[in-house]
């Protein structure tokens, strides 16, 4: 009877396998060490990156305060933030126009109602109010008449 020796061959084919597997991911991981200390940048102490890539980036000028010396601060008086640039009796009737008719839209009176403004006297704010309610019961009234119309038309394609 002859007896084969199967499985010291399947052992050494194993672990050949596994020594492959091993110095592959060996392989990979050196590789991704050594990608990353290629790529890595260095600050100086001012906090910029050191190389020298960077020396042709232009660095701002700070004052003693570590203020930035080359703005110029000024504002006018229409580009300031949170003012409404219209008319106080136009942007009033406008926005109320508005929320009445998307209101008459959803069928929710007064859902998006809101007649408060960031106009700086109270006589414009006043004012304002007073055209919002307008333009509001006006916007009601189109949208109103515009979604009736629009039933209507559904009503009659079907």
């Amino acid at each position: 009877m002859t007896t084969s020796n199967n499985n010291s061959q399947n052992n050494g084919s194993a672990f050949a396998s596994i020594v492959v597997v091993v110095l592959l991911v060996a392989l990979a991981v050196g590789l991704i060490v050594f990608l990353k200390n290629a790529t890595s940048r260095r600050l100086d102490p001012n906090g910029y990156f050191n190389t020298p890539s960077d020396s042709t980036v232009a660095k701002p000028e700070l004052d003693k305060d570590n203020h930035n010396t080359g703005l110029i601060e000024a504002s006018f008086p229409d580009t300031i933030m949170g003012t409404d640039a219209r008319d106080v009796a136009d942007a009033g009737y406008e926005d109320g126009y508005w929320a009445g008719y998307d209101d008459a839209h959803l069928g929710q009176e007064r859902a998006s109602y809101d007649e408060s403004c960031t106009f700086p006297t109270a006589a414009d704010r006043a004012k304002y109010a007073r055209n919002y309610r307008e333009g509001y019961q006006e916007g009601w009234q189109t949208g109103q008449a515009d979604r009736e119309a629009a039933n209507n038309n559904e009503e009659n394609a079907q």
